[in-house]
């Protein structure tokens, strides 16, 4: 159907009940009734409102892609963790596989493809009123936080931005879309950062449909000055993108945002910067779009596969409320072939590494159980998602299962049913049920026998819009998970920055500390006394100095990066009538979030220590201590 035959209200809600799938007295009773919130209508059937009210097409697809809103916050945060598995792998662009237990065939798609899907469908309501932004008010806005920000150092203390950052910086693209907002706990100015991200995301939005490196975008730029065709009525034109993203505006805006709101503690800080960036933001003209433009962008997300498969998709967004809240357990997601496989018949999604035990997610998991009570439970239980702790031959390794519904009301008997089942056959996890709509209090009360009750835990409105639940989710989850880092002694997991510190006072005698690395490309570098390397360009690693007298003390700093792989190994480059036990020499692993002191009690004299081993791409560490006549090449043969 063309947009042009969508004349009326009621013309675009025949078309959403008659050809796009809306079941408004089905699945979609929750749009529908914050469909009426937003367009203040009555009891009626929505035809008769529509007609009573005189509500315009205009004012209904605006009140329709509000009330849809939840699914586009949806999308932009499942393609946030896509695109993680993507930075993981250095693959620009993976696969993504999503298999439905209702529907027969798969729906497959590259990162490119649901990034622009995504983009439209978030952008879709957003961009209802555009502010016009110029070169100058975007980096006056730039400005105002960058002059907010009181911290000292390196980009900011938030490792989600840290994790950010080093995703991109050595690939020449251009940063990715997945980076979160700061928090801020002050309401007046999350607020206005929400408005602030908006501009940031829509400005990155429009780069990556026209690029994906700088360069790329500096050629479109100049094949776009040989066309006659005219661009500048576009909401970012191009000729802006290019201008402003030259100088990394994105990321000089992401990261002093990361700090300002860090250094803004207190109300009266807070309440300034909101102000201020208050100021700047209303500063600029507004274009309104359309109603004709407006209808077409609705059509172009009903056209999209995601619209079919939006309930299956909550399941899919619990999923990535999940990884996002164990970011701390520094969780990798699994891409096999270049491929991630959401399947609902059973996934390894992602494993959780920086966490002991360590932790594996599975999505549809089955679980043996001699006698569920759910109807078409037969022989068995299949929770949405599993946690499990390693080793899985344990028994009942399972830490939390998490069952998703996606309906609009609460069915105390069908809630209450899946819950004794999870709560029985997993006798030692704890149990969440998560529902798009409500969930009654009842549902708990039913549970037989009551002394499984204080293993399960109702989160009701679970929703991208719902503040308040998801960070008590979120907050459950870590709870149960205990997600902090451990390093122990013979297989360990780093952060993405690390030191290793070497030390010693034996008199009369000397070590050096080498780190041996493998880039991704295959090219071998050593840092050591003869090249002290540096952490801001290749081997992204460096030494702080050559220690020759005793005591004596050496510093490697590493930053992991994808790809490369490292060994760590101590020289025995002077020394006396003693040997590695009745030396003092220790080597310290240090982080952000734990130290760990390593000493070697051999006897031998060999000279060479072989202290570990570890990857970039996975932070996995291999702790060896192995005593060696002379290291290899690489140290890593």
């Amino acid at each position: 159907m063309q947009n042009s035959t969508l004349d009326s209200a009621l013309d675009v809600w025949n078309f959403l009940c008659n050809s796009a799938g809306l079941e408004p007295n089905g699945r979609d009773e929750a749009i529908i009734s914050e469909l009426r919130r937003c367009l203040q209508l009555g009891p009626q059937s929505i035809e008769s409102e529509l007609e009573s009210n005189s509500v315009t097409a205009e004012e209904f697809v605006i009140g329709f892609l509000s009330s849809v809103s939840p699914f586009a916050i949806m999308m932009v945060e499942i393609l946030r963790m896509f695109e993680h598995a993507g930075a993981q792998t250095s693959d620009e662009n993976i696969q993504i596989a999503f298999n439905f237990a209702e529907y027969e065939s798969s729906l497959e798609i590259d990162l490119n493809a649901f990034r622009a899907a995504s983009q439209l469908w978030s952008g879709a309501l957003r961009d209802l009123r555009v502010r016009q932004w110029e070169i100058d008010s975007l980096w006056r806005l730039n400005g105002c936080v960058r002059g907010a920000n009181s911290l000292q150092g390196s980009a900011s203390d938030d490792p989600v931005l840290r994790r950010w950052l080093s995703s991109f910086e050595i690939r020449g693209s251009l940063p990715p879309l997945w980076l979160p907002p700061p928090q801020s706990q002050n309401q007046k100015l999350a607020s206005v950062i929400a408005a602030v991200w908006s501009v940031w995301t829509g400005f990155l939005e429009s780069c990556h449909r026209h690029a994906s490196s700088h360069d790329e975008l500096m050629a479109k730029r100049q094949s776009q000055l040989n066309s006659t065709q005219s661009h500048e009525e576009e909401p970012w034109p191009l000729q802006l993108l290019v201008q402003v993203e030259s100088d990394f505006w994105a990321v000089s805006m992401a990261t002093d945002l990361y700090r300002a709101v860090s250094s803004a503690n207190t109300p009266l800080s807070q309440d300034k910067l909101a102000d201020r960036l208050t100021e700047i933001i209303e500063a600029q003209s507004v274009r309104n779009q359309s109603t004709v433009e407006r209808i077409q962008i609705l059509l172009d997300i009903l056209s999209l596969p995601y619209w079919r498969f939006r309930y299956e998709m909550y399941s899919i967004w619990i999923g990535a409320v999940l990884v996002d809240a164990l970011e701390a357990g520094a969780p990798r997601l699994h891409v096999v072939d270049k491929k991630i496989l959401f399947s609902f018949t059973g996934t390894h999604l992602a494993t959780i590494r920086n966490t002991y035990p360590e932790l594996h997610l599975w999505a549809e998991h089955r679980w043996r159980h001699h006698a569920p009570r759910g109807k078409g439970r037969k022989g068995g239980i299949q929770p949405d998602f599993s946690l499990i702790a390693a080793p899985l031959s344990q028994k009942d390794p399972v830490v939390l299962a998490v069952e998703c519904k996606h309906y609009a009301k609460s069915a105390k008997r069908n809630f209450s049913e899946a819950v004794m089942d999870y709560a029985s056959g997993l006798p030692t996890a704890q149990i969440a049920l998560a529902n798009y709509g409500p969930i009654s209090s009842n549902v708990l009360d039913r549970v037989q026998p009551p002394a499984n009750r204080s293993r399960i835990h109702l989160f009701g409105e679970l929703r991208p819009d719902r503040d308040e639940i998801r960070s008590r989710f979120v907050k459950f989850v870590c709870s149960t998970c205990k997600v902090e880092a451990h390093l122990h002694n013979q297989r360990a997991l780093l952060p993405k920055e690390v030191s290793f510190v070497l030390y010693w006072t034996t008199p009369a005698v000397d070590f050096d500390l080498h780190v041996d690395v493998v880039l991704s490309d295959g090219e071998e570098m050593t840092v050591s006394y003869n090249s002290l390397g540096s952490l801001h360009r290749n081997p992204f690693c460096d030494l702080d100095h050559d220690a020759r007298t005793s005591p004596g003390e050496e510093t490697a700093r590493v930053k992991l990066q994808f790809g490369a792989k490292y060994s760590v190994w101590v020289h025995w480059f002077t020394r006396g009538d003693i040997n590695w036990s009745s030396s003092d020499v220790t080597l310290d692993v240090r982080s952000e979030s734990a130290a760990t002191s390593f000493r070697l009690d051999s006897e031998t004299m060999l000279p060479w220590w072989h202290f570990a081993d570890f990857d970039g791409d996975t932070g996995e560490v291999t702790i060896l201590n192995s005593l060696h006549e002379a290291k290899p090449k690489s140290g890593l043969d």
